[in-house]
């Protein structure tokens, strides 16, 4: 398979948005008022009342059938739009009827697993919850939750805060409030408007924007550079966030990032962009050569199978664009033209510690010089009768400490 240039390694495309799961909560109480109030915290959400009818047995098959008909009906769509919400099943039956709970998770969970959705159940109780024999059943993602002492708030969110432990942080997205995604940051970034993921390409590259977001993956530096990577999600999609390390004044941004972790919800400005061009004269010196270079970007790409030859081609004879949208923050101004430069940070870096190198071995030779000096003037210190060059370490007393001195620094050149 072709190998990708290494400017384009820190770059990968984020997953789809999970799709949003289907929850079962068995409510012993009249009209199931715990489940109620759970869906009024998560706000999208979808309620599908499941039923029995006790010794007409063709009214029982009928609703199964009509339920599942619904589950079959969403299961089909596949997009992502506002529309999307939590399917919440509910049923009331009492602690005894475990037999029939099971039943009735067991089909919805199959049905969701075929749809690539998760799946969670919840069983409360009021006094006698599953047998523990039979809790396995239920499948990994269930609560079981006795809420004789407990008020229907308390259970509502006992249960909702219980979902974002067994789910994760991808399909957090679909549990939060839509209000809640929809709350920027007005104090810091008043000038910057909401936007949401999916409509970050209709926006223009020089607009002031921010999202509010669901943290997926923890930040990692990219190999090989001075940037911070991670994963985010919101409504509409997910996407891949960086930032780059600008030397001191960055530094309390970067930490700040790395601090945040999957399932957090944070409001993130986008970096204003800024258009860099080429000199007209450079330009047409590379115009030739541009577009080969892009034709045989193309071919290597599509030829990517056949090995590293023809897709590394590519890459090396492509000249990159006549212009490109870089971060303010990655730009300078050229105080002698007054272009706008981009700046190669890996190769700013370098040049520092180069730098830094080159000074601690000048400072070396000087002090390495003034040893030589003082060793010519004075020659070596002399060991006293009886005791070894080993010895003279353990010596005390100020006749003593220039000629330590020079020995220790001596070790050093």
């Amino acid at each position: 398979m072709g190998k990708k240039s290494n400017r384009f390694l820190s770059f990968t495309t984020p997953p789809p948005l999970s799709r949003h799961p289907w929850i079962y909560v068995n409510d012993p109480t009249t009209n199931t008022p715990h489940a109620t109030s759970l869906q009024d915290l998560i706000g999208d959400c979808i309620v599908s009342h499941h039923t029995r009818h006790d010794g007409d047995l063709s009214s029982t098959q009928e609703s199964e059938t009509e339920k599942m008909a619904v589950c079959l009906d969403m299961l089909k769509d596949d997009t992502f739009s506002a529309g999307q919400n939590v399917f919440l099943i509910t049923e009331h039956l009492a602690d005894s009827k475990t037999a029939d709970k099971l039943e009735t998770a067991t089909k919805f969970r199959e049905q969701a697993i075929k749809g690539g959705r998760n799946f969670a159940s919840v069983n409360l109780y009021l006094q006698d919850g599953t047998k523990k024999k039979e809790k396995a059943k239920w499948g990994p993602n269930h609560l079981e939750l006795g809420i004789t002492n407990m008020t229907v708030k308390e259970v509502a969110q006992e249960i909702y805060q219980w979902l974002f432990t067994v789910l994760s942080p991808a399909e957090h997205v679909h549990l939060i409030p839509r209000a809640r995604l929809l709350a920027v940051d007005k104090r810091n970034f008043a000038d910057y408007a909401y936007c949401p993921i999916a409509d970050t390409k209709s926006r223009p590259m020089d607009a002031k924007i921010q999202f509010v977001v669901v943290i997926i993956t923890k930040p990692v530096v990219v190999p090989n550079t001075q940037r911070l990577q991670w994963t985010v999600a919101d409504k509409s999609g997910m996407g891949n966030f960086y930032f780059q390390y600008r030397g001191d004044t960055s530094q309390y941004t970067w930490d700040w990032v790395l601090a945040l972790k999957p399932g957090d919800v944070k409001a993130l400005p986008r970096m204003p962009m800024v258009q860099v061009k080429e000199s007209r004269h450079l330009r047409f010196a590379k115009f030739p050569l541009r577009t080969a270079g892009s034709a045989m970007t193309g071919i290597g790409l599509a030829l990517k199978t056949v090995g590293h030859g023809v897709a590394k081609l590519g890459d090396i004879t492509s000249m990159g664009k006549s212009s490109e949208w870089v971060p303010s923050g990655d730009v300078v101004v050229d105080g002698k033209d007054g272009k706008v430069k981009k700046i190669d940070w890996a190769a700013k870096f370098a040049q520092e510690s180069k730098d830094r190198k080159a000074k601690f071995e000048e400072t070396q030779r000087g002090r390495c010089a003034k040893l030589k000096a003082a060793i010519k003037k004075h020659g070596l210190p002399k060991e006293k009768d009886g005791e070894s060059m080993g010895d003279s370490s353990t010596l005390r007393g100020s006749e003593y400490e220039n000629e330590k001195a020079i020995v220790s620094e001596k070790e050093f050149c």
